[in-house]
């Protein structure tokens, strides 16, 4: 999965209500800003995704519904201290097996 790929499917799937691209090493900051314009995701699974970095994962922050992110593996507790501060009404790491 490439930067250029989730481009095209936020394109091509506005409607998305769930998206999971969980263990996508591939994926930059480029990918965090295509994901803003998902304006009905509601959860966001991106454990793994080592080449994201936390600073890009704020901006998910003006997603209006997006309630749940699971970044599993990819931050140090700092950072993911960081990431709960900025996203305060998402829930962070919720969902481990799903």
């Amino acid at each position: 999965m490439t930067d250029e790929i989730i481009e095209r499917l936020v394109l091509r799937c506005p409607r998305l209500l769930e998206l999971d691209i969980s263990d996508c090493g591939r994926l930059t900051s480029s990918s965090a800003l295509s994901l803003v314009s998902l304006q009905r995701l509601e959860h966001l699974a991106l454990s793994r995704c080592y080449l994201l970095p936390a600073t890009a994962l704020t901006q998910l922050g003006s997603m209006p519904s997006l309630q749940y992110v699971d970044v599993w593996g990819m931050l140090h507790t700092h950072a993911l201290n960081a990431l709960r501060a900025a996203l305060p009404h998402v829930q962070i790491n919720t969902f481990k097996f799903r």
